[in-house]
């Protein structure tokens, strides 16, 4: 019973160990997501996208449980580090934190709407956690920004994993119509959605 104890003991330190790690090396500043067009100023610009997972994840994989469940508003979502140059593939979040450009948070498989500076900018790597698991998402790609932006859609990514939750493939999809019916229907017609569709970077 002792050793069973010391068992679950270890693991949830370990995952609250895991949770704080990644917390601490994330970028300062989150990029807020949009609910109204009241809180963008003129120097703001909304990105619109979609982020999927597939298989996406089961109703125990996204779960927060037993003394992480004050960490529940963070399910089903994933998590991206933004920087104001291109990210070094040698370096870490935190030995580039001078250059960091915030983060953000996008629910799977939904439309996201988030805050961002109205200037060019890149995501340099994600990952979606929980409990249970603790999945790394490839990303590298530049956000084309034009001055006059007030809303642009960036596109869609799909990444596929295996059975060991580990991505194999990273797919590209534009859905702009789709999406472009979807942004209206929540901010209306008075502002424009620019195509801007991710370039990804070496």
């Amino acid at each position: 019973m002792k050793i069973k104890k010391l068992h679950n003991l270890f693991l949830f330190s370990f995952i609250v160990f895991s949770f704080i790690t990644s917390c601490v090396i994330m970028p300062e500043g989150q990029k807020e997501e949009v609910k109204d067009l009241k809180s963008i100023k003129k120097d703001e610009v909304i990105i619109v996208g979609r982020i999927v997972l597939d298989p996406p994840l089961t109703k125990k994989e996204r779960e927060y449980s037993g003394h992480l469940k004050t960490l529940s508003d963070f399910e089903n979502k994933a998590s991206f580090s933004c920087f104001n140059v291109k990210p070094s593939k040698d370096k870490t979040i935190v030995e580039q934190n001078s250059k960091t450009d915030g983060y953000f948070y996008a629910q799977l498989g939904k439309p996201f709407y988030i805050k961002s500076s109205n200037r060019t900018f890149y995501i340099g790597g994600g990952n979606i956690r929980s409990s249970t698991l603790s999945i790394n998402l490839p990303a590298r790609f530049k956000v084309n920004v034009e001055r006059n932006d007030k809303a642009i859609y960036v596109g869609t990514i799909i990444y596929r994993r295996d059975d060991f939750d580990s991505i194999t493939k990273i797919e590209f999809v534009d859905e702009y119509d789709k999406i472009k019916r979807k942004f209206h229907k929540k901010f209306g017609n008075n502002i424009d959605l620019r195509k801007s569709l991710l370039q990804a970077v070496k």
